[in-house]
């Protein structure tokens, strides 16, 4: 897991001279010429999200958690977007809630299931979402996204979830 987040400086506090796993995390940002970036700007660029009116009602799923950067910061930007996170591995689930100040809500919800099994479930139920962030990687040579979302059946899938003007980003 390779993640980054950017932190807040308590008061008085520095960065070479005080415990930095203290400090909260800042869900407000993404540390410079990170892909986290990347990815959040596609949806907007895209027009799937909105940077001047509401997106009430929107949902954003996100495969692959990591450190939470792309949902946590897009929850702290855009609180009325349902943001759900499917994580296959538990340990990366606790490492990102004790480590990365990532943490459930009203608007945000992290799931730990397959990723691929949750898009067939979200397919059948008809689900619609603005946007997919496809951040689910490997150790492969082509790491990001594993293998199993590069078929053209996962494609088929993820057609059948995107709302009309949503969009599928990857790392």
């Amino acid at each position: 897991m390779e993640s980054a987040v950017a932190l807040h400086a308590p008061e008085g506090e520095k960065y070479d001279s005080s415990d930095t796993k203290k400090w909260p995390v800042n869900h407000h940002t993404i540390p410079g010429g990170f892909t986290p970036s990347d990815m959040l700007a596609g949806m907007f660029l895209m027009s799937s999200l909105s940077l001047n009116s509401s997106d009430y009602g929107k949902r954003v799923l996100s495969i692959g958690l990591g450190g939470g950067s792309v949902d946590m910061v897009l929850s702290s930007v855009k609180p009325e977007v349902d943001v759900t996170v499917v994580e296959i591995d538990p340990l990366v689930v606790s490492i990102a809630s004790k480590w990365f100040g990532v943490a459930d809500s009203n608007h945000h919800h992290t799931v730990i299931r397959n990723g691929i099994t949750f898009i067939e479930e979200a397919a059948a139920r008809g689900m619609k979402y603005a946007a997919v962030v496809l951040d689910a990687c490997g150790n492969d040579e082509f790491k990001c996204p594993v293998k199993v979302f590069r078929t053209a059946y996962a494609v088929k899938m993820l057609r059948k979830i995107l709302m009309e003007t949503g969009c599928v980003r990857n790392e």
